[in-house]
């Protein structure tokens, strides 16, 4: 890892930049395209300084030693404003709030549709994740691992709160689906309407 650390430092990101192109040169598009790319540069500037994990730097890291590198791009449903809320007043009060999570994700976990087109039709992701976690989140999850464990009489592992558990996530632009070892628990529309993964 030395090697790759020395090359990573040789790989300049300190100033990322954003480039929107309109489908059309019309006067309303230069406008849109300024815009969007003066909003980006702010996001980027904000996960920068703000993010657990500088995602641009754990980027080149990976694209140099991994050979590939993945982020994926949500917005927290709590920062969404409420039914009945008054506008105006969510938005002061989201101001200093960030409403999307950036998540640098290793490349060697995510699957995305064969062939380069993009944008991208679909993606997978599998990781390992406890149980607990997933229990505690998802009320729809049964854990059939754990279900097969107490059948054959081992409780103690069956109750374990640690337990890996295989999580496969898929996404295209209509659907969004999670399964936990096996078990579906969330199969619903994709509520961007894109494959959130960079």
């Amino acid at each position: 890892t030395n090697i790759v650390d020395n090359m990573r430092d040789q790989i300049t990101t300190d100033s990322p930049t954003v480039d929107w192109r309109p489908k059309t040169k019309s006067d309303d598009n230069l406008v849109l395209r300024a815009n969007m790319i003066h909003w980006a540069d702010d996001r980027m500037t904000y996960i920068r300084n703000w993010a657990e994990v500088d995602i641009f730097d754990q980027w080149r890291h990976d694209l140099l030693l991994r050979g590939a590198a993945a982020g994926k791009v949500l917005i927290d449903p709590s920062s969404l404003p409420k039914k009945g809320d008054d506008i105006e007043e969510w938005a002061a009060e989201m101001a200093s709030e960030e409403r999307f999570v950036v998540r640098p994700i290793d490349p060697m976990s995510v699957f995305p549709a064969p062939g380069g087109v993009r944008p991208l039709p679909y993606i997978l992701e599998e990781q390992t994740r406890m149980v607990g976690d997933i229990l505690a989140k998802y009320e729809k999850f049964t854990d059939p691992a754990g279900r097969k464990l107490r059948d054959a009489g081992d409780i103690k592992k069956s109750e374990d709160v640690t337990r890996l558990v295989n999580w496969l996530e898929y996404w295209s632009e209509e659907h969004y689906i999670i399964e936990v070892d096996g078990e579906t628990i969330i199969d619903a529309p994709n509520p961007y309407g894109f494959v959130p993964y960079i």
